[in-house]
């Protein structure tokens, strides 16, 4: 995992309890009550559409504990998942055909080998960007401002993922969180976008 994730001693002295929370990307308004129900969720995930989405994460566990409570927002570490199978829920086939067909040696889709695994490939333009609330206030956003030249492409260069982003904001009560995040590729035989589902990890710190 690539970027600045470290913590200063004083911090830890502050904030001596932590906790991790998994955050993943949700499409559908609910999921099914079986351990299996994120297979499909997943796969759903990787559809093709017009330009790249961007969707809610949810927690995947109970973050009542944080209520109330004096937090420290530490960092968020993202990667991307290549959920594209033949056949997937809700996928392109036209665009899984093109990503998964193999051309030239240096002339194929950034595309994992292994079902439901991160992708092993880090490229551009991946259109990642990321919107995090604590309380209904951001803690950062990434990739939201154009340049000083206002050019739209530049929103198409993001974080290479795997990354870790560090926040480092404290929040004095906590009352609710909430993370939005997109990354895709450009499939041009088909003039789509290929989304990713999103996994991340916030670290939380509390006093």
């Amino acid at each position: 995992m690539t970027g600045y994730c470290n913590i200063s001693q004083d911090i830890l002295k502050e904030y001596p309890s932590s906790a991790e929370i998994v955050f993943v990307t949700k499409v559908s308004a609910t999921i099914g009550n079986t351990l299996n129900a994120w297979i499909t969720e997943l796969q759903k995930g990787a559809d093709s559409t017009s330009t790249p989405e961007m969707r809610e994460l949810v927690p995947l566990r109970d973050v009542s504990s944080l209520l109330k409570k004096k937090v420290f927002v530490e960092s968020i570490e993202f990667s991307a998942i290549d959920t594209t199978i033949d056949s997937g829920d809700g996928q392109d086939a036209g665009v899984a055909t093109e990503v998964n067909a193999v051309s030239t040696s240096n002339d194929n889709y950034p595309r994992s080998q292994f079902r439901y695994s991160v992708l092993p490939i880090r490229f551009q333009p991946n259109y990642f960007y990321f919107d995090g609330k604590i309380n209904n206030k951001s803690l950062i956003a990434v990739g939201n401002e154009p340049n000083a030249g206002n050019n739209i492409s530049d929103l198409s260069i993001g974080h290479m993922l795997p990354r870790c982003i560090g926040v480092e904001q404290a929040v004095e009560s906590f009352e609710s969180i909430s993370l939005r995040a997109r990354f895709a590729q450009y499939v041009s035989g088909q003039n789509k976008y290929l989304n990713y589902p999103v996994h991340a990890v916030m670290k939380v710190r509390m006093a």
